[in-house]
């Protein structure tokens, strides 16, 4: 009796342990998901569902079913963001401010991470604020900044070439977003120095940057 006591016992425990290490071994998976998802900034949707393929966790395949249906639904939001920036009609800015207040993943990241909704490129590379501030469309723009877009961050255009939302501004001469964005963040000296060159031959954009100049820096950046 004593002997069959000690065998289910140690089956118990036994069962106990695996069902422990599962949750440990989950909690695990979570972990490296996460921190994958961090450090790897994938555009291309196909990618994307290589990436998880070649995973080194090889998931189950309901688990990878569920991976992948996440990205191509952040994919499809990140798409339908930029089709109604590029329109931005009235009816758009309602669709544009109903997506970032429901975006699912809000309180996740901070808005001003580069890879937050609001600031997330698309498969061209292009973030919803400089796409707004490149068309000129000014109250999109305003409300993009509202919800807390980082109008700081770059684009890549070429090698060793970068802009971000006020360069493209000066240098499509968008004149009202030029100021929007002046009003909407502090920048150094030399992202202004850097926005003057973008302006060209526009006299008005140049004189409104000035003004911007930060006083500790000598008050004017570049002429």
């Amino acid at each position: 009796m004593d002997s069959n006591l000690t065998t289910i016992s140690k089956k118990e425990i036994k069962s106990h342990a695996k069902q422990k290490w599962k949750l440990v071994s989950n909690v695990l998976r979570a972990c490296i998901l996460f921190k994958t998802q961090e450090v790897h900034v994938i555009n291309d949707i196909d990618k994307l569902v290589e990436d998880v393929k070649s995973s080194p966790l090889k998931p189950r395949i309901r688990h990878f079913k569920s991976l992948t249906q996440e990205l191509i639904s952040d994919h499809k939001l990140t798409e339908k963001l930029f089709f109604h920036i590029l329109r931005s009609n009235s009816e758009d800015l309602i669709e544009i401010n109903d997506l970032l207040e429901n975006d699912p993943k809000r309180f996740t990241r901070s808005r001003s991470d580069p890879e937050s909704f609001i600031n997330k490129p698309n498969i061209n590379g292009l973030r919803p604020l400089y796409e707004a501030c490149k068309n000129g469309y000014l109250n999109t723009v305003q409300l993009l900044l509202d919800h807390g877009a980082n109008p700081h961050l770059l684009i890549e255009l070429e090698k060793d070439d970068k802009e971000n939302a006020l360069d493209v501004s000066c240098r499509w001469n968008h004149f009202y977003v030029v100021r929007c964005l002046l009003n909407a963040s502090s920048w150094t000296n030399n992202e202004l120095k850097k926005a003057l060159r973008k302006c060209e031959g526009n006299i008005r954009v140049k004189e409104l940057i000035r003004e911007f100049a930060p006083a500790r820096s000598g008050g004017i950046c570049g002429r």
